[in-house]
């Protein structure tokens, strides 16, 4: 026992020994006072602690190693100058608070608070009361915070703002690294850039490079547009966005909106491509939806109408007609959709080819169809065996509608119609082949009522035992229902 005291004893004994005495190194006067056990310095005064340097108008030292100093405080340590009204300074812990007026800069800052701690071990300062900090063309502000001196890095808390001429970050929690000019926050964000704003809830930016990375719950408001992401990677000098996973971009109108799991979006020209499973969707009502979804798709804003363009594997849905081409372009403008290379439509009970296919929309419902070049239209007459279709063809094919429903067709140039009929008992009777000039085909609740044969007609009624079954189908005859897109594919 008593050698574990007497151990106890020596090593307390060079903890104190190894402790640095403050030194006084200048004081115009100096008194001692007994009552307090301190030495009064008065005029011009600097004191040393190791590396930190002390100076003042008036100071208490105690003989416990603490000082307490009054007016023009100064303290220099390395490259750090803090300055402020009134100071306490404790050597055993190496611990100064400064109050009243604390300026505390570098080659990197220039803070401004009215309470400051400096922890001169470690060269890092705490002010937990609002803080105004410059660095370069930059002013950040915060209720709490740190600036590590050693690393150059700065620590804020609570009401975190980052102003620049070129943006505003306001925050609650950020880390600023001044030699690199990266800022990375962790707490719900928003970057504010002319017209235009970010919101996020973790990531970096490089206010340096103009660069930003969005990790966490990532919009990017512009003008009238939201892109959401996963994650998004931001380039402030392209005014290009590259977003990734779950992509979501939604006009202001809330009518057009782009899903993807990759994309880029310039916010200046208001351009966009997504891949990876795009899907583009005008809202209208849920039964007036438009979705598109092909290999790759550009979006592109001109005149404040969009044009949208799917290349490649493109799928159209809506409930009155469906679509599919190598591309499909849509037009806000004339509200036309346009079906390029290999196009195929299916509308009530028909399927309709051509080599060019245009949809036109009025009143958010399909108006008309129009079909140029190697026409061919095929309905399922006999729903039972499925071997039964009327026909019609021709060079140009317009398809009119009316509350939804077919209201005419018109049949222009090389115009053929195979139709079959039945008896009242709903018996078929036979194959009726026509073929002239043009056609025109009138309908009554989406059943033919009319057709007129216009410029030379030629007609053949053919008795339903007569058929002969490779004559009875058109030569581009291709029924193809497997392929007609359904809703829920569309995602």
């Amino acid at each position: 026992m008593r050698w574990y005291l007497l151990f106890f004893s020596v090593f307390i004994s060079k903890i104190s020994f190894s402790q640095k005495k403050i030194e006084i190194v200048h004081a115009d006067v100096l008194k001692y006072n007994k009552f307090i056990d301190a030495n009064r310095l008065l005029g011009n005064v600097v004191c040393r602690h190791e590396n930190t340097l002390f100076y003042c108008d008036s100071m208490y030292l105690y003989s416990n190693q603490s000082l307490r100093a009054f007016g023009n405080i100064r303290i220099v340590s390395d490259s750090l100058i803090i300055t402020s009204e009134n100071l306490f300074y404790d050597a055993a812990t190496k611990l100064a608070t400064l109050e009243k007026n604390v300026h505390c800069s570098d080659n990197q800052i220039r803070l401004t608070t009215e309470i400051l701690q400096f922890h001169t071990r470690e060269y890092y300062a705490y002010y937990p009361s609002n803080a105004i900090i410059i660095h370069k063309d930059m002013q950040l502000s915060s209720q709490e915070g740190y600036y590590y001196s050693k690393n150059k890095t700065l620590a804020f808390k609570n009401e975190v703002e980052l102003k620049s001429p070129d943006y505003t970050i306001k925050t609650d929690t950020l880390f600023y690294y001044t030699v690199t000019d990266i800022a990375h926050f962790n707490a719900p964000t928003i970057i504010l850039m002319d017209k235009d704003y970010l919101y996020c809830e973790k990531g970096w930016y490089d206010t340096k490079n103009k660069k930003a990375y969005f990790s966490k719950k990532p919009i990017l408001f512009s003008d009238n547009k939201k892109l959401y992401a996963d994650s998004l990677y931001y380039d402030e000098v392209k005014n290009t966005g590259y977003a990734y996973s779950h992509i979501r971009i939604i006009d202001s109108s809330q009518t057009n909106i782009i899903y993807g799991n990759y994309g880029v979006y310039n916010r200046q020209s208001e351009k966009a491509f997504v891949t990876q499973k795009p899907v583009w969707l005008n809202y209208q009502e849920p039964k007036d939806t438009v979705l598109i979804a092909c290999d790759t798709l550009y979006y592109n804003k001109q005149d404040s109408h969009a044009v949208v363009k799917c290349i490649n594997n493109s799928r159209l849905y809506h409930h009155q007609f469906q679509a599919m081409a190598k591309d499909i372009i849509y037009d806000e403008k004339d509200s036309a959709i346009h079906l390029i290379q290999s196009p195929k439509c299916w509308f009530q009970k028909n399927q309709a080819n051509s080599k060019k296919i245009t949809l036109y929309l009025k009143n958010k419902s399909i108006d008309k169809i129009v079909l140029d070049s190697n026409v061919i239209i095929m309905q399922e007459a006999d729903t039972i065996y499925h071997n039964k279709f009327n026909q019609i063809a021709g060079r140009k094919v317009n398809i009119h509608f009316q509350n939804d429903s077919i209201h005419s067709i018109n049949i222009d140039g090389n115009a053929q119609v195979y139709y079959f009929l039945k008896n009242d008992n709903g018996q078929w009777t036979g194959l009726n082949k026509a073929k002239c000039s043009k056609i025109q085909i009138r309908f009554q609740n989406n059943e033919i009522f009319k057709i007129s044969f216009i410029d030379n007609p030629e007609s053949i009624l053919i008795p339903i035992k007569k058929i002969q079954p490779e004559k009875e189908r058109l030569p581009d005859f291709q029924w193809e229902p497997h392929l007609r897109p359904k809703k829920i594919e569309m995602y």
